[in-house]
């Protein structure tokens, strides 16, 4: 993804959208005169980062698109008895 955005960057100041992503595995920018709606780069690393502050949820499959959405699969955990 972060290749396409280097083409046709749709958001304002592209370098810095990228360096933020590299930097810290996320960012996000609105779009060009769209105040809440934009884009955003999340890498599986930071979404499993995020996802450990829900102990009861498991991530049960993943499927990176590329320049298209990826998909994160998760489940709850039984409770213990």
């Amino acid at each position: 993804m972060a290749q396409s955005m280097e083409a046709e960057p749709p958001v304002p100041d592209t370098p810095s959208f990228l360096s933020e992503y590299r930097r810290t595995g996320f960012a996000y920018r609105n779009y060009v005169d769209q105040e809440g709606y934009g884009v955003s780069l999340s890498s599986p690393a930071w979404v499993c980062a995020l996802l450990e502050r829900w102990p009861t949820l498991e991530l049960a499959m993943l499927q990176e698109r590329g320049i298209s959405q990826d998909v994160y699969g998760c489940f709850k955990r039984p409770a213990c008895a």
